[in-house]
């Protein structure tokens, strides 16, 4: 993880600690009433991923794409024609996220929080996989 990508993660967690309850959603990327806005401010519920490239998406070169008019928004890295989302964490976040994309983005999957989990206890699930990769 550069350092670029550990200061994209820290404000992830940064901003998921101080997000209104009603704008997150560990269970999608962006709500179906995602209105288009890369920055999310249409207000839309969005995951930590979400979060992160409705924040640093235009730096780190990903996006939201919608794939018919009734899917719900992907992410997308740029130059790429389908939806990515391990390619997504690596450039948001680096290789080391995007090889436990599972564990850190999607609710039950090598983890113990679910879909309703709230912002803050997903902030803290990242938290405590940053201290053990930085113990390394």
């Amino acid at each position: 993880m550069t350092p670029k990508q550990r200061e994209r993660f820290i404000g992830t967690c940064e901003d998921l600690e101080s997000l209104p309850p009603k704008q997150f959603y560990y269970g999608a990327y962006a709500g179906l009433d995602w209105g288009g806005k890369q920055d999310l401010s249409c207000g839309t519920a969005a995951c930590a991923l979400g979060r992160g490239i409705a924040k640093y998406g235009r730096s780190a070169r990903v996006k939201f794409s919608r794939f018919t008019s009734s899917s719900l928004p992907m992410p997308t890295p740029y130059g790429v024609e389908y939806p990515d989302e391990v390619e997504v964490a690596r450039r948001l976040y680096g290789d080391e996220a995007a090889r436990e994309f599972g564990f850190l983005f999607l609710p039950e999957c090598g983890n113990r929080l679910k879909s309703n989990a709230n912002a803050t206890q997903v902030a803290k699930h990242l938290r405590r996989w940053l201290a053990k990769l930085e113990a390394k």
